[in-house]
């Protein structure tokens, strides 16, 4: 079995990725963001690391909703966009890996 770190990453660099191959409209949002303030997040959104124009970033590649509702929370001041998210960090070639796994077992 693989393991890969596990860090915390300020809201402020995750990014959706154009990899997640989740599509279509996220749902429920404003109920998993109730969860996650009451909660916290229990499992952690798998990113992969990107520079972009000497400005690190982190893409979410398994997790896009618990980025959205993150994302909500932040705009509803009810976090702050440092807010630490639990993360595991996995090289590229295991992105799309781990965001299909992750769908195919939420089912």
């Amino acid at each position: 079995m693989i393991e890969h770190p596990s860090l915390s990453i300020p809201l402020t660099k995750l990014v959706r990725s154009p990899e997640n191959v989740r599509g279509g409209e996220r749902t429920n949002i404003d109920k998993l963001a109730r969860s996650i303030l009451s909660r916290g997040v229990l499992q952690n959104l798998v990113v992969t690391k990107r520079d972009s124009k000497g400005k690190e970033t982190f893409e979410v590649a398994a997790g896009d909703r618990r980025l959205a509702a993150l994302q909500l929370l932040r705009k509803q001041g009810k976090i702050k966009a440092n807010f630490p998210v639990p993360c595991t960090l996995v090289p590229d070639a295991d992105a799309v890996a781990a965001s299909l796994t992750e769908n195919v077992e939420r089912e």
